[in-house]
């Protein structure tokens, strides 16, 4: 019996699949063998600046007066430590630790920040806030000791959103290469909001969402504006 001439429209499709796989693929195919990945650099010169001159100055946030500034060192690494306050009285400590190095991956800095206060954490939670039209999910807690009570408000900053989840940056990393070779830089931001001994931390929720709205349009700022100037 003769076979039929009809192919078989799966294999087609699956044929027409690994043409356009292949295709993409040419582009890529040079710098995979030449070794040229973007993924052991450091970002482009203006964010190794904008990284560096956060690390060592801190951010300028509107609203908010810098009543001191330093770089501190946390378990080997190094914070900017920034205390702040607003024209209403209110003080906040803002911790930034910028990433400083090619392989450097956000993993570990909320256990560095527990270790420096030797808190106890309670009243866990997680929830999301609208920046400069990018979305970020924070990290939401009380950290509590004999000295201090904080409401704390943690995320991993980029320029295209944020969140308190490792992962999440590293997907932003990769889309970041393959869409313009380089890299996606990242700083961890930690709000420490001074409250009364073990009070609820719900009562200045909006308040640490705004501050920390404020920090990340900053953010967005210093990672962006020196591209723009190119």
């Amino acid at each position: 019996m003769l076979s039929s001439d009809r192919s078989n429209p799966i294999t087609l499709r699956l044929i027409v699949a690994l043409l356009v796989l292949a295709i993409a693929a040419v582009p890529t195919l040079p710098r995979y063998l030449t070794q040229t990945w973007p993924w052991d650099k450091l970002p482009s010169v203006p964010a190794i600046e904008s990284l560096q001159s956060i690390e060592r100055n801190g951010l300028t946030l509107p609203d908010w007066t810098t009543q001191a500034q330093q770089a501190i060192e946390v378990n080997g690494r190094t914070w900017s430590a920034q205390s702040l306050r607003a024209a209403n009285g209110q003080q906040a400590v803002l911790l930034l630790r910028p990433q400083t190095w090619p392989r450097d991956q956000p993993q570990v800095e909320w256990t560095d920040i527990d270790g420096l206060h030797h808190w106890t954490v309670d009243s866990r939670s997680r929830f999301t806030f609208a920046a400069e039209s990018r979305s970020i999910t924070a990290r939401w807690f009380r950290g509590w000791s004999e000295k201090q009570t904080y409401a704390v408000l943690q995320w991993y900053a980029w320029s295209t959103g944020g969140d308190s989840r490792p992962a999440h940056w590293f997907w932003a990393d990769q889309q970041q290469q393959w869409r313009t070779r380089d890299r996606m830089p990242w700083i961890a931001v930690c709000v420490l909001i001074p409250v009364p001994p073990l009070s609820e931390i719900a009562p200045v929720k909006t308040a640490a969402i705004a501050l920390g709205q404020t920090i990340q349009a900053a953010i967005v700022q210093e990672l962006t504006a020196p591209e723009s100037v190119q």
